[in-house]
């Protein structure tokens, strides 16, 4: 075992939390629910969202068949 000194996976030096790049929720009974990374999120200024979420939604359209999101540079934006 790899002591927590010497882990790459070291708590953040100024809030103490250690992040893993996993975006969720605590369900009503306190249960963390792991939604996805947030590597994944496309930002589209102070908005983030899941491109999970985008295919959830276009696919209850009954005229489409596939869906696929992903981010995509905005160089008018700044991205």
């Amino acid at each position: 075992m790899v002591p927590p000194e010497r882990s790459q996976h070291r708590r953040h030096p100024t809030d103490g939390w250690f992040h893993s790049g996993d975006s969720g929720f605590l369900d009503e009974d306190g249960f963390l629910v792991v939604t996805g990374r947030i590597k994944e999120l496309i930002s589209c200024g102070a908005l983030k969202f899941s491109p999970d979420e985008v295919d959830d939604v276009l696919q209850q359209h009954s005229d489409v068949a596939e869906a696929a999101a992903f981010a995509m540079p905005d160089h008018g934006a700044g991205g």
